[in-house]
């Protein structure tokens, strides 16, 4: 894994010039290659919304994906590591500060570093100067008559035997140090030949076997229908861009093979048959009539976070916090495929997409808030202040002069569901909400135990959500006001709000010479519950000022007042 991010492959093929040599996959034989495609099909992902920046891509095998760790960023032997489809790594042997065994050539500390779960994923498939996007290509370039141009889609060669690719998707549930033996078509692990086809030595021994989810053993052969052999973990794509606003999402399995135990192919991931299912559709195929298979992007959840004092009395008192969010939107091929290998893991059924639990989660998470200062809130982002601040939507410099520190997991704050209600927030705390994609990981350890199973997870594939900042009185619910202008008949009135958790709406209070005040307007909220900041700007009659000199802001129902501004 590069340092930061293994998951995403970049754009520009340029940023990969001049990497050393190529990284080698970790299937075991050339052949199969078991491609993913969809170009073909012709299927794709759905342009990135207008707005959207920099496109990044990731893709992996479910329960066996870390998109946090990785081979390394130069060479990797031609054997390579990781090989026979666990995703994990052992053996290492750290020299001088690089890996001379296990993960060669990272960089290390202790042996740790060179071993461990790299997962069955895209890697470093983008560092294959010829490959952009970790494999996938855009409808430019296919081919495909009307086809979106930046549209993106899997084309086939992008295979799990393909340079840079972690792991492998021929999964082995009981296998050895080495993985398969190859093993002549007879299956009695007494003459192995050089094949193809290859087999297993023993009908208990590896279930890596070059076939992805065959429907025969090696111990009776082809014709003989078993669900034994039913153990390869179907696959999540992730699609995300750079300014944090979308991302598109889907699940699959190998491509069917009908429960033919007669089929001897190596098999592949093609996905054709997304959106077949009577539920979890993708949008209408412009180009197939009555399918459903594009990937549509959507918006990231972002929570309504609503808040009360635990004690009214108390300003101080600690806050009771409810979040809701909209459904995450999931696209699959509607795949349930039993099996009857005892090894595919906590929670899972089957090798299907719809077998596999559970695969969005949401966590709830919380950071100490402190007030730095120095905030600028310039065309709508933070471009000053605090450091988690910068970049975020915000409508006030108040806003971005706050900072949140390091967030964590909140107790009781993880669900499938799309709300989560009596969150404890102590006062002045950041809240955000971190979507996360494919299998939960089963245990707290990644080992190679674990991994063989799939109970190590899937781990980086996730979205996070716009922060919501909880300070000051309540939820730091007050306005600034920014202008008081006299204009003809009329003053201009702009002002905005730091967050609106509890708000109703605003008072612009005006005060004439002899200091008593009067509500001379009052204004609705716009977002009232969401969390985020927003905007106003207000034109009230003269006679509706009723001679007031200066004029502040008062925010309904906690009754926060603005600064002061003189009216001129």
């Amino acid at each position: 894994m590069r340092t930061g991010l293994k998951l995403f492959g970049i754009l520009a093929m340029a940023a990969c010039a001049g990497l050393a040599g190529p990284v080698f996959a970790n299937c075991q034989s050339p052949d199969p290659t078991y491609p993913v495609s969809q170009c073909g099909g012709p299927g794709y992902f759905a342009p990135a919304p207008p707005g959207s920046g920099t496109v990044m891509a990731a893709w992996w095998q479910l329960g066996f994906g870390n998109a946090t760790r990785s081979q390394t960023t130069s060479t990797v032997p031609a054997n390579g590591v990781a090989k026979d489809g666990r995703g994990f790594v052992s053996g290492g042997v750290c020299t001088a500060g690089l890996c001379s065994a296990g993960l060669i050539g990272a960089p290390c500390t202790v042996v740790a570093n060179c071993n461990g779960f790299i997962g069955n994923d895209n890697g470093n498939r983008s560092l294959d100067p010829n490959v952009a996007l970790s494999g996938m290509q855009f409808g430019a370039t296919t081919g495909v008559a009307g086809m979106p141009a930046t549209a993106l889609c899997f084309d086939g060669a992008n295979t799990w035997n393909a340079t840079g690719i972690d792991g492998c998707a021929d999964n082995n549930r009981t296998g050895t140090a080495t993985g398969e033996v190859k093993c002549d078509s007879s299956g009695t692990g007494a003459s192995c030949g050089t094949g193809p086809p290859y087999y297993e030595t023993a009908c208990n021994g590896a279930k890596d076997d070059n076939r992805l989810n065959r429907y025969y053993g090696p111990c009776n052969g082809q014709g003989f229908f078993t669900l034994e052999y039913q153990l390869d973990a179907p696959m999540g794509a992730l699609l995300k861009e750079s300014s944090g606003k979308s991302f598109a999402l889907a699940f699959f399995a190998n491509t069917s093979r009908g429960g033919d135990a007669n089929d001897p192919g190596g098999g592949s991931f093609r996905m054709d048959s997304l959106g077949s299912g009577a539920t979890n559709k993708g949008d209408a195929n412009p180009l197939v009539p009555g399918r459903f298979d594009i990937i549509p992007w959507q918006s990231i959840p972002n929570p309504v976070v609503t808040a009360a004092l635990s004690d009214p009395n108390d300003p101080h008192s600690t806050r009771v916090v409810g979040m809701a969010w909209p459904a995450v939107r999931i696209v699959d091929d509607g795949s349930s495929r039993p099996s009857t290998d005892g090894t595919l893991g906590t929670g899972r059924t089957g090798v299907g997409a719809r077998n596999q639990g559970p695969l969005v989660r949401h966590v709830a998470e919380r950071s100490p808030l402190t007030f730095p200062g120095g905030g600028v809130c310039s065309g709508g982002v933070c471009t000053a202040g605090g450091a988690s601040q910068l970049g975020q939507p915000c409508s006030s410099n108040d806003y971005c002069g706050v900072n949140c520190g390091t967030f964590l997991a909140m107790a009781g704050g993880e669900t499938t569901g799309t709300s989560l209600s009596s969150l404890s927030v102590v006062e002045d705390s950041c809240l955000r909400l971190r979507t996360l994609f494919g299998v939960k990981p089963a245990l707290t350890v990644q080992s190679l135990a674990n991994a063989q199973v799939g109970n190590n997870g899937d781990i980086g594939y996730e979205v996070l959500s716009k922060i919501t900042v909880l300070g000051g009185n309540l939820v730091s619910e007050r306005a600034t006001l920014n202008v008081a202008a006299k204009n003809k008949n009329a003053v201009l009135f702009e002002f905005a709000s730091t967050s609106e958790l509890n708000v109703t709406g605003f008072e612009i209070v005006g005060r004439d010479a002899n200091g008593k005040d009067n509500v001379i307007g009052k204004v609705n909220c716009k977002e009232c519950n969401s969390g985020r900041g927003a905007s106003y700007s207000v034109v009230l009659p003269n006679a509706d000022v009723k001679g007031a000199k200066s004029a502040y802001v008062r925010t309904q129902p906690s009754g926060e007042v603005s600064n002061t501004l003189e009216i001129k």
